[in-house]
């Protein structure tokens, strides 16, 4: 096989494993966040999005540890650039919403806080932090 063709597969499995390998590093990164270790998830979600930019929970999931680790005014807006483009390349995760409802409440936008909370809470009724943040 030459030409486009040998292209066009090598591109195919190149993605497949490129989207393996984010796979991989997704699951140590939501270990890390299980474990509170938010900075050791975030270089496992950046490996994720290196591997497979597309892969929409990855972008996902790093947004929501650059949100928990985010010092200043200007980590939260990349954070919340890196929520909306998961959300854009079609992430659902409810952890997205939550991450954006959190850097809605320090930045002192009560509206949009609540609007997001709500939406994690459809996927997550009940949760704890949810009802904690309403208080």
């Amino acid at each position: 096989m030459r030409g486009p063709a040998a292209a066009i597969c090598l591109l195919v499995a190149c993605s497949a494993f490129a989207s393996d390998e984010s796979a991989k590093w997704v699951e140590r990164g939501k270990a890390w966040l299980d474990a509170g270790r938010s900075a050791d998830a975030l270089l496992c979600f950046s490996n994720a999005v290196t591997c497979d930019p597309n892969d929409a929970d990855a972008v996902g999931w790093y947004g929501v540890s650059l949100a928990r680790i985010a010092e200043s005014g200007e980590d939260r807006e990349e954070a919340l650039e890196r929520l909306d483009e998961a959300r854009a390349k079609g992430c659902a995760l409810p952890e997205v919403s939550r991450a954006i409802a959190r850097i809605h409440l320090i930045e002192g936008r009560s509206e949009e806080a609540l609007s997001a909370l709500d939406e994690y809470e459809r996927a997550r009724p009940g949760d704890p932090a949810a009802v904690e943040w309403r208080g």
